[in-house]
């Protein structure tokens, strides 16, 4: 059996561990569930990520704390200055990825999130909801990760992240 390390870090909660490949495959899982159920009982939690560095992992606090940036779909949606319904369904994708801590989100979670922006959400843009998620993945806003599954570039993050703070 060979050795393993394992760090695992979110907010104040750190965790490391030292030991045998086999334990930390057959208890990992366990570990990180407890860990991020801590964190989110003490801090209203935000996702992992997780950073390689040779034989080992570390598990830390995502650069998007879902406590830094709080609000609705309809503030973020006046924050990115929506205009259009691409628009809007980028805007539940952030409060999403922001705000709720979804890495990832379905075609129905952006269409409620988007229905749930009262100021901004009109009958054209909910009839249209295909063609613009389209247009949101074709201009590079979203990304397509799997079957009706989007996630934000890692590449927007940052840009957004600026406009919402």
């Amino acid at each position: 059996m060979s050795d393993s390390k394992i760090k695992i870090k979110m907010g104040a909660i750190e965790v490391e561990f030292e030991g045998s490949t086999e334990f930390l495959k057959q208890e990992l899982l366990d570990l990180v569930e407890a860990v991020s159920k801590l964190h989110k009982e003490t801090h209203n939690g935000s996702g992992l990520q997780t950073v390689e560095t040779g034989n080992q992992q570390q598990l830390s606090d995502a650069a998007k704390p879902s406590d830094t940036i709080v609000g609705t779909t309809n503030e973020i949606a006046k924050k990115l200055g929506v205009n259009n319904g691409a628009d809007l369904i980028f805007a539940a994708a952030a409060k999403l990825f922001f705000v709720d801590g979804s890495a990832t989100f379905s075609n129905d979670d952006l269409r409620r999130e988007m229905n749930l922006a009262t100021s901004f959400v009109n009958k054209s843009m909910k009839s249209n909801f295909a063609t613009n998620l389209k247009n949101a993945a074709k201009n590079d806003r979203l990304k397509e990760v799997g079957t009706n599954t989007y996630s934000l570039p890692a590449k927007v993050e940052d840009e957004v992240r600026v406009k919402l703070v």
